[in-house]
């Protein structure tokens, strides 16, 4: 048995596992076993292709989910003696092409007052990272991490007693590198 699956599974997509089977006596099953994100294991019988069950081709069609990350995959092979072949498990980082959503859920700052920069970010895969980097008035950039395990991303800043403007760039990221920016200028309100 050979594994001739080639491409990267595209998450949203179709993605074909590819077999090479030979065997004298023949094969009566050949059958992919598959995983997304380590999730629960799918079996399902490959379809003869090209060939015959002593000299064939086999395939399968499975449906990359939007959120997948990474697809686990082996496949088996029957004989008509009844002895199961099994290829070692192969892992696959899934590709997607979707940019990831920035909502601002900033309000407008205050003079002297602490303020909270307050975003939700998501993605179809995964959020892989974010930050923000604001200044007040064009001055000194300030750069703030984000950590995206949780459902809002935010950081309290202390806002100057003379501002007039701030200025922020929130940037997101996913797993495949996709990114997102939002530029944003809030007019500090007088307190």
């Amino acid at each position: 048995m050979t594994d001739t699956t080639t491409g990267i599974p595209i998450a949203g997509t179709n993605f074909e596992l590819n077999l090479t089977c030979r065997y004298l006596f023949g094969v009566d099953s050949v059958d992919a076993n598959y995983s997304f994100n380590n999730g629960p294991w799918t079996s399902a019988p490959m379809d003869l292709r090209s060939g015959n069950n002593q000299n064939g081709s086999y395939n399968i069609s499975v449906k990359v989910p939007l959120n997948a990350t990474t697809l686990r995959y082996t496949m088996k092979a029957k004989t008509h003696l009844g002895v199961w072949a099994q290829l070692p498990i192969r892992t696959l980082k899934v590709k997607e092409f979707s940019i990831p959503w920035i909502y601002d859920l900033t309000g407008f700052p205050t003079t002297g007052d602490p303020f909270l920069l307050q975003f939700n970010v998501s993605d179809e895969g995964a959020v892989a990272g974010a930050n923000v980097t604001y200044n007040f008035d064009n001055g000194t950039n300030t750069t703030v991490d984000f950590d995206v395990t949780m459902p809002y991303v935010l950081t309290t800043i202390e806002v100057p007693a003379k501002a007039h403007m701030l200025y922020y760039l929130q940037t997101t990221w996913d797993l495949s590198n996709n990114s997102a920016t939002v530029k944003t200028r809030r007019v500090v309100l007088d307190n």
